[in-house]
């Protein structure tokens, strides 16, 4: 139990580092805005909409939806992109350049009972794949549990997101086959 613990621990260190430096610790570092994506003619008679949302929120939604987003803050910038099938399933791709200049990608994929989080940098790359209710339950319990405090990254964090409907590419729901996924235990 303390082992699977301690996992736990070290792999939300891992991803909390990486949401603290899209996010920053400063209030007055953030400043969102909205990017907007190139269309193709089948889309340009569709209109984008301006929302706040993340990829929980956009996975559960019963719309298939295209969305893109950018963060600039202290610790670096990111530019992101969300998808959504509007029947459970999402992806969320981010390219994040930190003030050091370093730069990676970091993926979310949320299926139906599922959720797979990989990153790849110039070193590799790293993949852990949990349930969905557990996921869940442990950021209610997290967030219940601790203060609000600027200085946390929150893995709930809603996004100013341009959105826009789109006909859906099933390939992006599918996983990578380049990347191993670690199964995280069940709490």
């Amino acid at each position: 139990m303390v082992k699977k613990l301690i996992i736990l621990v070290v792999v939300l260190a891992a991803l909390g580092a990486g949401a603290y430096i899209l996010f920053g610790n400063s209030k007055n570092d953030e400043k969102a805005a909205t990017t907007s994506t190139s269309t193709t003619k089948e889309q340009e008679t569709k209109t984008s909409t301006s929302e706040n949302g993340n990829i929980y929120s956009l996975a559960d939604g019963d719309k298939a939806r295209k969305c893109t987003f950018s963060y600039a803050g202290s610790q670096g910038t990111s530019v992101g992109k969300m998808y959504s099938d509007g029947k459970g399933n999402g992806l969320m791709t981010i390219e994040v350049t930190t003030s050091k200049g370093t730069t990676s990608t970091s993926n979310t994929l949320v299926l139906t009972d599922k959720v797979y989080g990989w990153t790849k940098t110039d070193k590799g790359s790293v993949g852990f794949v949990y349930d969905k209710s557990a996921l869940t339950s442990k950021t209610n319990t997290t967030n219940s549990s601790s203060s609000s405090s600027n200085s946390t990254a929150n893995p709930d964090k809603d996004f100013k997101l341009s959105c826009q409907s789109w006909n859906v590419d099933e390939s992006l729901f599918v996983l990578p086959t380049d990347v191993h996924f670690t199964s995280l235990p069940n709490y």
